[in-house]
């Protein structure tokens, strides 16, 4: 019989990283599409167009549940020759903030 208690807990592991990788894929592409929205809003261009995990945490969402707080970086330009580290941090599945640093010369 397969449904001993080992494969059920491999099942439980096996289905817990699925639902990891598939949230963070979505959280993922909620990073690339904010980030390209704030460079197009400033002018600046999106380069490489994607993000870079930077840090993974656990935070408390409204209800009192815990969730992610997953902060990526992104590389833009001001002028075409400079490449400049932005930031974006979502929580949960919904982007949260995004940081372009001041110093981003705008067009």
């Amino acid at each position: 019989m397969w449904l001993v208690p080992e494969n059920l807990i491999l099942l439980a592991v096996l289905a817990g990283v699925l639902m990891f990788w598939r949230s963070t894929l979505r959280a993922r592409e909620e990073a690339i599409r904010a980030s390209r929205a704030a460079c197009k809003v400033r002018g600046h261009q999106f380069l490489d167009d994607t993000v870079c995990l930077a840090r993974l945490g656990i935070s408390r969402g409204r209800q009192g549940w815990p969730l992610l707080r997953r902060t990526y970086e992104f590389e833009f330009s001001a002028d075409g020759f400079d490449r400049i580290v932005g930031s974006v941090t979502v929580f949960g599945s919904r982007v949260e903030s995004v940081y372009l640093p001041e110093g981003a010369r705008e067009f």
